[in-house]
């Protein structure tokens, strides 16, 4: 059974996350995912591999690549 997946920071960025089937996570990113550039592939812990589609102070955009 899949539980949720919960991992603190202390201030976050909104982010959402573009799954493959069209569906969308949303959680909390550390602020320096704030300072990443559009193309750049990051690993978010315990989900996977993304790449950045969006970035602003506020909010970041991705699409899941693979775990």
């Amino acid at each position: 059974k899949e539980i949720p997946k919960i991992q603190w920071v202390t201030h976050g960025v909104q982010t959402h996350l573009l799954m493959p089937d069209g569906t969308e996570s949303r959680g909390l990113s550390e602020p320096l995912v704030a300072s990443l550039k559009v193309d750049d592939v990051v690993q978010f812990e315990r989900v996977g591999f993304a790449r950045i589609d969006r970035v602003s102070r506020s909010e970041v955009r991705a699409y899941f690549a693979h775990r």
